[in-house]
């Protein structure tokens, strides 16, 4: 039956997916650390989800047919830094320059993302070089400089001039300096405009999940690998950096597959681990089957139960913490099942029980007590961490009943049926496959009779590792250390020291402030 219920919420889950249940809201492209209940937070969400009010209609029909790519749609945004130097000197903006006009003339970008102008022709970036390149020279006649020959006059004749100031300070750093004589910013940045709707599309309106699904592909194949490139050999001697919310949302989805494959690293390496140390392929593969079964059942109260709708970055985090939380509680009840071998029982059944209620106590505490650690979280008023403490203690709580009530079936049944199995590999790997394995002192029937063999060599290792134990923290180390009357107060004093220390340094955490533009 338990079994049974382990396969079930797996095939539920597979279920309520194949017929469109939103069963696994996962959202990797945001963290939502939003104050849910601010005012000025639930009017953004008016506005920015009022087409899911019924009675407002706002589908591509009632919007009527739109232009192509004739609205913004995003920006990419191109930095660069010129560290402990000036950015306007004429090779770095021909540098500049250069890098504009050939993410411009990329055909992806030109024929299916670039914004469009009344004219069906693509938007020019917004740049520090349109004030050389005589884009503003109906402004001022100076600005129209294309070999970069006077710059501090160009950049001094923008700033003097209403219409042109608020578009330079947007290209210049907070420290900049800009008069006849000087042109001085660590920093500048461009814009490429991305338009929609995109082609195929009617409005704004029309399907934004597929146009959002079409921004990320395109964006990508225009831009992924000249931008990683330019990012890690920069732009001459200036550094590059660039910021697009697709290829943003793109490198997130990347990374996070990345660390799912970590994820499945780290199974190989429990699984190994596990096997190691149970010797038991039946312990190994059922333990992990239960670890990894919770994360279903735990994900059925969190989506339908508390009706939480988003699954994040954060979540991934709870698959290492239940690895080893889970990994643990089968190495504890195996432990403890191991160790009753050294006691006499009637039968069974009361060998079972003790076992059941020592082991089931101890993994109670420790996962109580992680449990309450994540609880804490659940009182957050952001969603980003109040999901995932609710998420993380689910998950505790569903694998501690799956290892009190389905795991010991798997240790019972390896008992009856497959603790004499031999390892194929023993004749070969015999120091590793030698279960060795100790007499139980009972029959392996439920009501068997006592068997009153003893098993000398367990008990004078058993006696060598307890003499190990006693002259390491007995001797030396409790002369010298624990019990010395000026070492124990020093470390006494050096702990408290430092932990003073790091609670001053934790209160004075606080958001960075420092801008880079």
């Amino acid at each position: 039956m338990a079994l049974a219920a382990h396969f079930s919420v797996i095939i539920l889950t597979a279920i309520l997916h194949t017929t469109g249940y939103d069963i696994i809201p996962a959202d990797f492209s945001q963290v939502p650390l939003n104050l849910e209940q601010d005012d000025s937070k639930l009017r953004a969400d008016a506005w920015n989800f009022v087409d899911q009010d019924p009675q407002i209609d706002l589908n591509a029909a009632s919007l009527g047919v739109q232009g192509e790519r004739a609205a913004k749609y995003d920006m990419l945004q191109l930095i660069y830094e010129m560290e402990n130097g000036n950015i306007f000197t004429k090779e770095n903006l021909k540098l500049i320059q250069k890098t504009e006009r050939e993410l411009f003339a990329n055909e992806v970008f030109r024929q299916k993302l670039c914004l469009k102008t009344q004219n069906s022709q693509c938007k020019q970036p917004t740049s520090i070089i349109r004030f050389f390149d005589g884009s503003y020279q109906k402004f001022h006649r100076l600005l129209n400089d294309t070999e970069f020959d006077n710059i501090p006059r160009v950049l001094s004749a923008a700033k003097s001039m209403n219409h042109t100031r608020a578009i330079l300070d947007y290209h210049l750093g907070k420290d900049a300096v800009i008069n006849s004589k000087t042109a001085t910013s660590l920093y500048t940045r461009t814009f490429l405009s991305l338009g929609f709707p995109f082609k195929g599309f009617q409005s704004t309106a029309d399907r934004p999940d597929d146009q959002w699904d079409f921004a990320q592909k395109h964006s990508g194949e225009a831009f992924a690998e000249k931008l990683d490139e330019l990012y890690e050999s920069g732009v001459g001697e200036m550094k590059f950096y660039y910021n697009l919310r697709s290829l943003f949302f793109d490198a997130v989805s990347r990374q996070v597959i990345f660390d799912l494959l970590l994820v499945l690293g780290s199974f190989a390496f429990i699984f190994f681990f596990v096997l190691f140390q149970t010797r038991s392929l039946w312990i190994t593969g059922w333990g992990l089957f239960s670890i990894f079964s919770s994360f279903f059942g735990a994900n059925l109260i969190y989506r339908i139960v508390f009706d939480f709708r988003y699954i994040g970055i954060f979540h991934v985090l709870s698959v290492f913490i239940i690895l080893g939380i889970g990994a643990d509680d089968v190495f504890v009840f195996c432990d403890t099942w191991r160790a009753s071998k050294d006691k006499v029982y009637p039968n069974l059944v009361s060998r079972f029980s003790h076992v059941y209620s020592h082991a089931a106590g101890a993994m109670f505490i420790t996962s109580f007590t992680t449990m309450v650690a994540f609880i804490s979280n659940v009182f957050s008023p952001l969603l980003g961490v109040s999901s995932f403490g609710t998420f993380s203690a689910l998950l505790v709580f569903v694998n501690y009943c799956s290892v009190i009530i389905f795991f010991p079936t798997v240790v019972i049944t390896h008992e009856l049926y497959w603790k004499n199995w031999k390892w194929p590999c023993c004749k070969v790997f015999h120091i590793f496959c030698d279960r060795n394995p100790r007499d139980n002192r009972i029959s392996p029937t439920l009501t068997g009779d006592i068997e009153e063999e003893k098993d000398s060599s367990l008990e004078s290792v058993s006696s060598s590792h307890t003499r190990l134990v006693a002259r390491l923290f007995g001797g030396v180390f409790f002369d010298k250390v624990v019990g010395h009357k000026v070492t124990r107060w020093i470390i006494i004093v050096v702990f408290t020291v430092f932990i003073c220390l790091s609670v001053t340094y934790a209160t004075r955490i606080k958001v960075d402030e420092e801008q880079v533009i």
